[in-house]
């Protein structure tokens, strides 16, 4: 188990990453410039990560980790609905981070991993959808980068529609593509 100190470390590391992402390409972050944003010295910087690489993936392993969380959750009592409302002010209280992974140069290998990291935690949930099982994967992917790619547009246009507003737009979205796929 990790110590206060340490979790902070780590917190501050990935909050500068998050912040430099804002204003340049990943691939021009160094180490350097990333330990005098979070005020930290590289020794440090090299005890919990080998390079900037490992830093963003322990970055994407975090929102994806609350993701499953939030969307499946230990209480499976709440709505779909209610998970999806949920993720989503998660996403607006975390605006910087979520921008940031998703519009970056790289983020579709991020939108890779969160799609088939969420996308298989849900399986074992979505057993009685109707539709072919050798298509579910694909109606299953499509959903969820379509639901990304529709994240990304609500960030970057400033939130214009409230959370649940968007999570209601999601769900049905979501519900027509799952609830009527075709035969062929």
């Amino acid at each position: 188990m990790e110590n206060q100190r340490v979790r902070l470390t780590k917190r501050l590391l990935k909050d500068a990453l998050i912040s430099l992402m804002q204003t340049m390409p990943f691939d021009r972050i160094t180490v350097k410039r990333l330990c005098e944003e979070a005020g930290i010295n590289r020794t440090t910087f090299y005890l919990h990560y080998n390079d900037t690489e490992q830093l963003l993936l322990n970055a994407e392993d975090d929102i994806i980790k609350v993701a499953k969380d939030m969307i499946i959750g230990p209480d499976r009592s709440r709505t779909s609905l209610e998970c999806i409302s949920e993720f989503l002010s998660y996403v607006q209280l975390n605006a910087l981070h979520f921008r940031a992974l998703l519009t970056f140069k790289d983020s579709e290998i991020f939108i890779q991993r969160f799609s088939r990291d969420v996308i298989d935690s849900l399986k074992p949930y979505l057993s009685g959808l109707n539709m072919p099982e050798e298509k579910k994967d694909y109606y299953l992917y499509y959903v969820m980068v379509g639901s990304l790619a529709v994240i990304r547009e609500w960030i970057t246009s400033g939130f214009r529609i409230p959370a649940n507003e968007m999570a209601e737009l999601l769900y049905r979205m979501t519900f027509d593509v799952i609830n009527k796929p075709s035969d062929t």
